[in-house]
């Protein structure tokens, strides 16, 4: 047995032109999946023509034979109901009509169409990809070769909640549309339309067909060619890191399609083996253009720049074809002015998004919701490429503890913490208190003023045997010969130990504390994880709490937030950033409700309920993103001039 080789190392100029290669291999398939589509239009649209040429002249042989009890024809008149069951046997000849329009729309030519095209779309997918990354990364790739038996069968495998194969769906247009086109034609009988109004009602319909027929082609070759790119991906699991989402950089964009774009999935997420959610799969609609873009393990995210619509581009208008730096749509978007995306989500119908077989109660409940950073990503999570970093940081290093005596070793280990005391804590809350300070000193290394970490019955307790130590050094003189009883009066009487209200979950001190300044949980809540959960749960629930801060880690969050709030005055640029738009928050009558009812109490608790807000809610309101962009600006000015 030999040890595995070391990893190749890959120069930064090379590496730039893999990324660079990779893409442009991406770029390049989705340019001749298009044109695939194109052409598949183009061969059914004479068909389509034709039927509507033949049910014309079907309906005009219609029209010259049906007529009414006394002889007159029904174009002429209004047909009434008595007289229109005398016509029934003439009317039969609208069942025949529709045996022809199934037969004329030939769902059995469609179909052999329809297979090829999937056929070539999911091999093209698989091997253009593999073809992609090996020449592209120079990385030897694993390609079984496929067998029209695989193919045929990935294709014949029902996607959708109702079992129906691309075939099955063929076969309901068709005859949706043929008893469209036979009720268009009862109808307009019935109601004595004219020859060529009836023609053109069955001209849309025709046109409808056509339509649906190209937009369920385009649909199905995007499936297949997503699949056929996630089997290249399964079969190179060992040098990927995953897929990356690509959306296309235009106004016609589907919102949630816009929302997912740069984002980063595990590799078998949206397979047959783990199906995706409504709103996260590819194909997300009918007539998406989204696609999958591989994430090796060598490479990374490309940083080149994206082809992108710009000037005079619209909903119903293409604009000029151009390049942008933008990463995700989101940056596109802002670049380009267009609505803001989480206003775009929060206004989608995610109807749009369900399959057919599926209905609302399939939508998952964060389907309004930009991915958020969780920390421990299951199979299928969505995060960008830095927050996955950040998620690998986070997990490699946290282990939970069993005991609280754990949790405080691990802390006191990992946290750059002077005094940590877990004591009176549920082990659950320290745990979490971990994980979250954890994460917030990676996010703000910058903040180092938390020095202690326990209950703030504890906190006070220190602080008031230091304040009698200091008594006591002060007065030794007049202390030294007096008695106990009578020193331990004055103590009393000069010492005062703080309190803390029953009401109060957490406090975070300043540097005036010294050793003490952090943040201490109130033991009534600390050691009881559940009532302290579901008394956050109540103040969300009443507006008192800001979004997102129903969970006792969200505490932990919002009493950081005075951290840097304190951290920031003590550089001097919390006027500079925070000063403004805290100003702003307190003259706004609706503070309360576009934030919370506790941030009204001041300007230190407008920072803090904001920030927990701007970590926690996933779509941070208005005052929340206002002030976690100006400590993000703030912290950034430091940064740079350190």
């Amino acid at each position: 047995m030999a040890k595995a080789p070391p990893p190749r190392k890959i120069d930064e100029k090379v590496l730039a032109r893999m990324q660079k290669d990779l893409d442009g291999f991406i770029v390049k398939h989705q340019e001749i999946l298009d044109k695939r589509a194109v052409k598949y239009a183009s061969e059914i649209q004479p068909f389509w023509d034709d039927v509507a040429i033949r049910i014309e002249n079907e309906i005009r042989a219609i029209y010259s034979q049906v007529q009414d009890a006394n002889g007159v024809p029904i174009m002429k008149q209004p047909v009434e109901k008595a007289k229109f069951r005398n016509m029934q046997r003439q009317m039969e000849r609208l069942q025949k009509l529709q045996d022809f329009l199934v037969g004329r729309m030939g769902a059995p030519e469609q179909d052999e169409k329809m297979k090829r095209n999937l056929a070539y779309s999911f091999a093209e997918g698989y091997y253009y990809h593999g073809y992609a990354i090996e020449q592209s990364a120079k990385v030897a790739m694993t390609l079984p070769v496929l067998t029209q038996g695989v193919v045929m069968g990935v294709l014949a495998n029902p996607w959708l909640p109702d079992g129906a194969t691309y075939s099955d769906r063929l076969r309901a247009n068709t005859a949706y549309l043929a008893g469209k086109m036979r009720d268009a034609v009862q109808e307009g009988v019935g109601k004595g339309w004219g020859i060529n109004r009836l023609a053109r009602r069955i001209k849309d319909i025709a046109g409808e067909g056509f339509y649906n027929s190209v937009r369920l082609a385009r649909t199905e070759m995007t499936r297949a060619a997503a699949q056929g790119a996630n089997h290249t991906y399964m079969q190179n699991a060992d040098i990927m890191d995953g897929k990356r989402w690509n959306a296309v950089l235009d106004a016609r964009t589907a919102p949630k399609d816009a929302q997912n774009d740069g984002k980063v999935f595990a590799l078998d997420y949206d397979t047959p083996e783990k199906k995706g959610e409504p709103g996260r799969r590819i194909p997300n609609h009918p007539n998406c253009r989204c696609k999958w873009s591989p994430v090796l393990s060598a490479l990374g995210i490309s940083t080149r720049e994206r082809i992108a619509r710009g000037e005079g581009d619209t909903k119903s208008k293409f604009g000029e074809r151009t390049y942008t730096p933008a990463r995700d749509y989101e940056t596109y978007a802002k670049e380009r002015g267009l609505p803001d995306l989480n206003d775009s989500v929060r206004n989608e119908d995610p109807r749009r998004y369900l399959r057919r077989g599926e209905t609302l109660a399939d939508v998952p409940k964060n389907f309004f919701d930009p991915f958020t950073v969780a920390s421990g990503a299951v199979v299928g999570t969505a995060v960008t490429i830095q927050e996955a970093a950040q998620i690998a940081i986070i997990d490699n290093a946290f282990t939970p503890a069993k005991t609280v005596k754990e949790a405080n070793a691990w802390a006191e280990q990992n946290l750059t913490v002077k005094q940590v005391d877990y004591k009176g804590f549920d082990v659950e809350l320290a745990n979490e208190v971990n994980k979250q300070l954890y994460a917030l000193q990676q996010l703000y290394p910058e903040v180092q003023d938390v020095n202690f970490v326990g209950t703030a019955q504890r906190r006070n307790n220190l602080l008031y045997e230091k304040q009698v130590r200091d008594f006591e050094e002060r007065n030794k003189e007049l202390l030294a010969d007096m008695p106990l009883q009578l020193k331990e009066s004055l103590i009393k009487k000069y010492v005062k130990k703080k309190k803390v209200s029953g009401n109060t979950y957490a406090q975070a001190t300043n540097k005036t504390w010294g050793e003490l300044a952090g943040i201490s949980f109130n033991e009534k809540w600390a050691k009881d994880y559940n009532g302290f959960k579901e008394s956050l749960k109540s103040d969300v629930a009443s507006g008192f709490h800001p979004i997102g801060a129903d969970n006792p880690a969200s505490v932990l969050i919002h009493e950081f937030g005075h951290s840097i709030d304190y951290f920031l005055d003590k550089i001097g640029l919390r006027d500079k950033y925070l000063g403004p738009v805290v100003e702003e928050a307190l003259a706004d009558e609706k503070l309360a409700e576009e934030l919370s009812r506790y941030a009204t109490k001041n300007d230190r608790e407008v920072v803090a309920e904001a920030f927990a807000e701007y970590r926690l809610n996933p779509n941070p309101r208005k005052w929340a993103r206002k002030v976690g962009e100006a400590i993000e600006n703030a912290l950034e000015e430091y940064r740079e001039g350190r």
